[in-house]
């Protein structure tokens, strides 16, 4: 180990929030292998069924695993011959055994998404004993119980609070009908999905504090600690079906310690089963990993995972092989002795840490000729989760202690270290409980992709928010959603301004600091690229009952001002665009005021009768923007496009922020008068027409504006509407003669309103039936031919047309829109479009939203996603805006059938939905800007390959992935950034 000065460290398994005393973190899912991912087909160990037939289901679309409940027979009652139909499936187990652990008297929340054709289902908790189903096992009511079933995935959530003496419980899922009770609804073969299954112990104090008390903290886990200079070998076997479950047998040993610059670890495996050194790369044998959380001086990286194995093959997540070292590697038949260097500006840190600082730490062994996994720190489904982590303190266990906690005292054994970490965390969790006792109402900062239906109450009002920090690049927009949470008996309404600072540092006026009004916005930040808007409750069914969700989202009024019920959270939502704005920090503060709480003016004492405080229940929570030097593109990545135009200019503004580039012309519009002879007459064109060309124009005017050039989509179906606007469907002959006409006609006018062959698509066919194909041929040769420098298009939805019809029509198509749902899971269909994009055919994918209970992350957030995975032409939704008059649903009237934007006379506002659309917009703009930056360099390049499969397939199920790989990108962004700098 040599002469080096070393620093005395300390190692502590910290278990839960490492960087802060999160009074009200719940102990995380109880259930984490409830996405089915890595489920068997009988589900064994995580379902149990009574009546029925439970097996995984495999989805189409994104090979997503889910649950599948299915009736698979009918009972029938020998004595009054009434039929029953019925299935049962009890949701929850640790891939062995059937059952969750609970505590009885405690309170527990779940949730889980589920589809289906059925009309109805029902949602119980079943509990019992240890290992006595059959002889105490019984069901009780959760808060939720019948539900009315969707045929698109919808998430349900409920709680209960256990009866004492139990000690495990499932979740269970029916379906029950019997002709004893008609009308009968089920029938044999009809099933319903689950998926997305969580089960949590509920937050500390959550219904306490709804109550206006402050609750008791749960007493913090004492959890194991290895001094520096000291070995260590308590690991856990880990599995990713079960967690760490077991005491790891031939564990390593593992020595850290630290000299003025570096991490020095030292490692010694003795394995019965023989080394395997693995030549071939770092994964192909034994490897020890080496995982450190996010550095004070660099939060925004998650964790930093280095990795080596016996034959000296290294891996970093901080780029490749480079910045940390291995200093020795000694290997025999059974045994690998290791110690590495890892210096702490490779940590993130820009200095040496100070005595006491701490930072988030786990190693992990494999043992490859074993087919063992091995974990220092009790993960629970993967090696990166840095809220499960052990602590590294750099000093003493007392300096860690004073450091964290502020209580010095001497602590020299492990014993009471693990002892008083435990204490001290307890009381910090009590501390924060109680400084929300009578506390009337709660703000934070929630999740863009958050469950918005009512009662609407956020995880993240339980952990109030001392101060918000937000990152953006230039030419970005950035939402802001903030949840106010009122926790009185009564209706409130807040102010909710955000101000720059009026701090006077002159410290003669010690009454500066408290003046009550500052200016909008953020110092120095545009006012003008600040909107400040609020989220409207709204139905979403008009089926009684009628359930609510927050939905729209108009600007705030003059008072800036959102009212909540009680005992829930309402949201406000600042949107910040920083196009073209410098980059910097741009600060204030959000300042919350309720109206209905008594507060009031004070007086100083000993100066003028003006110089006043303000006490009352207002809150001020500093707001830090931070503009980074990466400049993404004014333009999507991949354009989006909507099937519709834009009515009003305020429409088209908002199209254009989510990316729109492609705007609808409706075939419809093409008509003229006819001539005696039975021809179209050009010269006389209908008034719809005329319309359509105004409105194209304007369309070209806004564009131009926004500082780019639209494109049009004539659809839909134009083949269909020419026969049904000239009545030729029945008369072959005056169809043959009149469909090359409307062609020459359509190219005339685009032509006449500014728009070249090049920037309009004509869809011939809209969702044909495949059965159809003589005749979607012909129409298509015979466009081919008479307008050959027009784009045409077929777009194919739930009729599923064969990859070799497809290649059949390829000579006399540009391009596709496919239905995202049909058309990327079957490998004919994915060859034939890698294939199509080669050869220069433009491939769009397509969904539909027709309701509002649509889950908005995977329907929303991901719909731009799906385009870059499959690396398509663009990204078509329908639709953008419900139609207002006499056709389509009325925006306000009705729910929502479909659209993201809602339309108030000549105004235009967004849903909640539209925002989580254009927050995946702005994701992949980061891509293609890393792209451009450093495309070629072999990380990067990994990386680029890596994310969209990540996002959208690998960890679907994980709605922080899109945030992580967008900041991962940053970080790249700038890295290679600052290095052709310095070239």
């Amino acid at each position: 180990k040599g002469n080096k000065r070393r620093t005395r460290a300390t190692l502590a398994l910290i278990l839960g929030s490492l960087f802060m005393f999160a009074a009200f973190a719940g102990e995380g899912n109880l259930f984490p292998l409830g996405n089915f991912t890595t489920a068997k087909e009988n589900l064994s160990g995580l379902v149990r069924c009574n009546g029925g037939n439970a097996k995984l289901f495999c989805e189409e679309y994104t090979w997503n695993n889910c649950g599948r409940l299915e009736i698979d027979r009918a009972y029938t009652n020998s004595s009054d011959k009434t039929v029953t139909y019925s299935a049962t499936a009890w949701i929850g187990g640790d891939g062995k055994t059937v059952g969750l652990p609970i505590e009885g008297g405690s309170r527990y929340d779940f949730s889980l998404e589920i589809r289906g054709e059925v009309k109805k289902a029902n949602l119980n908790i079943q509990v019992w004993n240890d290992n006595v189903w059959g002889k105490d096992s019984k069901t009780i009511k959760a808060d939720i119980n019948r539900i009315a079933v969707q045929k698109t995935w919808t998430l349900y959530k409920g709680s209960f609070v256990a009866p004492k003496g139990v000690k495990n419980a499932a979740i269970a899922l029916s379906l029950w009908a019997s002709t004893r009770y008609p009308p009968v609804s089920l029938k044999v073969g009809d099933a319903v999905y689950f998926d997305n299954v969580k089960f949590e112990k509920a937050e500390d104090g959550f219904a306490a504090l709804k109550k206006g008390g402050a609750g008791k903290a749960r007493q913090a886990e004492r959890v194991k600690s290895a001094a520096a200079g000291t070995s260590f070998n308590d690991f856990y076997v880990f599995s990713r079906n079960v967690g760490c479950v077991k005491a790891a047998e031939e564990p390593p040993e593992v020595d850290v310690n630290f000299d003025d610059k570096d991490v020095l670890i030292d490692v010694a495996v003795d394995d019965s089963k023989g080394i395997s050194k693995g030549a071939k790369g770092v994964w192909s044998g034994d490897v020890i990993e080496v995982f450190f959380g996010p550095v004070s001086d660099n939060i925004d990286r998650k964790f930093t995972q280095i990795a080596w194995n016996p034959a000296g093959n290294k891996f970093s997540n901080q780029g490749g092989k480079d910045g940390w070292s291995v200093e020795l590697c000694e290997v025999k038949a059974n045994s690998w002795k290791s110690r590495i260097r890892v210096p702490f500006a490779f940590l993130g840190f820009n200095r040496i840490p100070m005595k006491g600082e701490s930072l988030a730490f786990n190693i992990c062994h494999t043992r490859k000729n074993a087919k063992e996994s091995r974990s220092w720190a009790k993960v629970r489904s993967s090696f990166h989760e840095v809220q499960y982590f052990g602590r590294m303190i750099i000093g003493s266990y007392s300096e860690g202690l004073e450091r964290a906690y502020g209580v010095k005292e001497e602590c020299a054994s492990r014993e009471l270290c693990e002892k008083r970490f435990a204490e001290l965390e307890t009381v910090a969790r009590q501390a924060e409980l109680d400084r929300l006792k009578g506390c009337p109402y709660t703000v934070a900062v929630i999740p863009v992709d958050s469950d918005y239906s009512i009662p609407f109450v956020s995880r993240e009002s339980f952990r109030p928010v001392k101060k918000i920090e937000l990152k953006a690049a230039v030419n970005e927009r950035v939402g802001l959603p903030v949840a106010i949470l009122n926790l009185l008996d009564r209706s409130e309404e807040y102010v909710v301004r955000l101000e720059t600072s009026t701090f006077d540092p002159n410290p003669s006026k010690a009454y500066a600091d408290k003046q009550y009004n500052g200016t909008w916005g953020l110092k120095d930040f545009p006012i003008s690229q600040i909107t400040a808007r609020h989220a409207l409750r709204f139905k979403d069914t008009d089926n009684e009952p009628v359930t609510l969700r927050l939905e729209q989202l108009p600007r705030m009024n003059e008072a800036c001002t959102v009212q909540v019920p009680p005992k829930e959270a309402g949201v406000a939502w600042f949107d910040f665009d920083t196009t073209d704005v410098k980059p910097g920090v741009y600060e204030g503060r959000l300042r919350v005021i309720p109206l209905g709480i008594a507060s009031k003016w004070e007086p100083f004492k000993g100066v003028a009768y003006h110089h006043r405080m303000y006490s009352g229940a207002m809150q001020d929570i500093p707001v830090r923007l931070e503009v980074r030097p990466i400049v993404l593109s004014k333009n999507p990545a991949m354009p989006s496009a909507f099937f519709q135009n834009a009515t009003s200019e305020g429409q088209f503004r908002l199209m254009h922020e989510i990316g729109t580039r492609d705007f609808q012309i409706s075939p419809w519009s093409f008509g003229w008068e006819m001539s005696k002879n039975g021809t179209i007459d050009f010269s006389k064109p209908q008034k719809k027409l005329v319309k359509e060309g105004e409105a194209v124009r304007k369309m070209i005017k806004w564009a131009g504006e926004c500082g780019f050039k639209p494109t049009f989509f004539i659809g839909f179906s134009a083949y269909r509407v020419f026969q049904g606007n000239f009545g030729t469907k029945k008369d072959p002959e005056k169809n043959r003669r009149l469909w090359p006409e409307y062609l020459r006609g359509v190219k005339m006018c685009m032509n006449e309103w500014g728009v070249p062959d090049s920037d309009y698509t004509v869809e011939v066919w809209d969702e044909p039936n495949p059965s159809w194909f003589d005749e979607i041929k012909e129409s298509l040769t015979t466009a081919k031919a008479v307008v050959p420098d027009v784009k045409l298009l077929v777009t194919l939805g739930a009729h599923i047309m064969s990859a070799d019809d497809m290649r059949k029509l390829d000579p006399y198509i540009d391009g596709w829109v496919l239905w995202s749902s049909g058309y990327f899971s079957r490998k004919e269909h994915l060859d034939y479009v890698a294939d199509a994009l080669r050869r220069g055919k433009t491939v769009w994918h397509y969904t539909c939203s027709t309701s509002g209970r649509t889950p908005i992350y995977e329907t929303y957030r991901l719909h731009p996603w799906f385009g870059w995975r499959h690396n398509l032409t663009g990204n078509q939704f329908f639709i953008f805006q419900g139609m207002t008059g006499g056709f389509g649903p009325s925006d306000f009237k009705t729910a929502a059938s479909s659209g993201i934007a809602y339309r108030s006379f000549e105004s235009t506002m967004p849903s909640l939905r539209y925002m989580s659309m254009r927050r995946g917009v702005e994701d992949i703009k980061y891509l293609l800007k890393l792209k451009e930056v450093a495309g070629d360099v072999p990380e990067v390049k990994a990386f680029l390959a890596d994310a969209p499969y990540r996002v959208v397939e690998r960890e679907r199920h994980d709605r922080t992935t899109p945030d992580k790989v967008r900041e991962e990108a940053a970080r790249l962004i700038l890295k290679y950034t600052k290095k052709d700098v310095a070239k």
